[in-house]
């Protein structure tokens, strides 16, 4: 009993330090972006869903490292951590974290209705283009990524075409991302937060320097990395006890806690009708998940994925067209929409637990 309490309290502390990391990573990115004149669209889909996503390929890859060292049946345990967190992630983000935007925008309707007005606060104020463009990059990645494991196409030399196919259409996003973001959306206008360590550091409050804006980023990632390491041998070490599969636990447990970075980013800028930064940092992190942790697990694992990660797979899938067709067609999201998509997630969990 004891110990169970024990482990408890670990695992809040994880969660409470990757929540404290991401506050001081969201302050500083904002003001990173301000500082280099970039876009909301380019600040939230980039520099704040790369930042943010790197729980998630840290996470895989200090799994492989460990299973690289370990032998016997840790080697299997270790890389279906590392895949569970891989698959997971993309999932997470395209369900539980569309609910959490979702609730955000009825959560906080008096900000909303003071910047937007009734009844647009409803619905996300976005760049539907640029969306749309991280939504189809994103299925066309991550469909290809699964497929080489749904196929069973695992030869040396179709892991090494499909690593180099996604590696190259991460980089035509990048730049295509870059060159396309613009200041459609009104909430570019707003004031950018004071950075938390002008607080301390500072003799004029009102302006940052870049030494210290570089210097919060790095604080902020570094706490991140830090949080999701321990996060890996907390994972194992638990289904150990409760004896429960490796990858079921990091299917579960891991992108809750590696992907919370931007559940939290995303809710507190809907909160505030900051929605090109909110979902730029979901969509965007989408793209980086489909990309590198994918084109790592493929070049580096087995890259074989029982039915659990195929359905989890699959709903990330079925989300994203979702919000796609909706887009193509309303040319807006409602918060409806987002907690629709968002159920998958609770779908997927009655599921996990039917079939244990």
């Amino acid at each position: 009993m004891v110990h169970n309490i024990i482990y408890a309290l670990e695992i809040l502390f994880l969660l409470l330090g990757i929540l404290l990391a991401c506050q001081v990573f969201t302050n500083a990115i904002e003001n990173l972006g301000d500082k280099l004149n970039l876009s909301h669209e380019f600040t939230g889909s980039i520099l704040a869903a790369v930042g943010t996503a790197l729980p998630e390929t840290i996470l895989p890859l200090v799994a492989i490292y460990l299973a690289s060292q370990s032998a016997g049946a840790s080697i299997a345990a270790k890389n279906e951590i590392a895949i569970g967190a891989i698959v997971g992630a993309p999932f997470m983000l395209a369900t539980l974290a569309m609910l959490l935007l979702g609730l955000s925008i009825i959560n906080h309707p008096k900000k909303r209705k003071e910047k937007f007005g009734d009844p647009s606060y409803k619905f996300l104020q976005v760049n539907n283009a640029h969306l749309k463009r991280d939504l189809i990059f994103f299925l066309i990645i991550f469909s290809s990524a699964i497929a080489i494991a749904f196929f069973k196409l695992n030869d040396g030399f179709t892991k090494i075409v499909a690593v180099a196919f996604i590696i190259l259409a991460y980089i035509v996003y990048l730049i295509w991302t870059y060159k396309s973001s613009s200041e459609e959306i009104g909430d570019e206008e707003d004031e950018t937060p004071k950075l938390y360590l002008t607080r301390v550091f500072a003799k004029n409050k009102e302006e940052a320097s870049m030494f210290l804006v570089i210097s919060q980023t790095l604080l902020g990632l570094v706490g991140i990395v830090f949080f999701a390491h321990h996060f890996v041998h907390m994972v194992e070490h638990i289904a150990d006890i409760v004896a429960i599969s490796p990858l079921v636990l990091s299917l579960i447990i891991s992108p809750i806690a590696t992907e919370l970075p931007e559940k939290v980013n995303s809710w507190i800028w809907s909160g505030s009708g900051k929605d090109t930064l909110a979902i730029g940092n979901l969509s965007g992190a989408m793209v980086f998940q489909a990309a590198i942790p994918c084109a790592i697990g493929i070049g580096l694992t087995p890259w074989q994925l029982d039915e659990l990660s195929i359905v989890c797979s699959s709903f990330a899938i079925v989300s994203s067209v979702i919000l796609l067709i909706t887009l193509q067609f309303s040319h807006k999201l409602n918060y409806k929409t987002l907690i629709f998509v968002g159920s998958f997630y609770l779908l997927y969990l009655v599921y996990i637990f039917m079939s244990l």
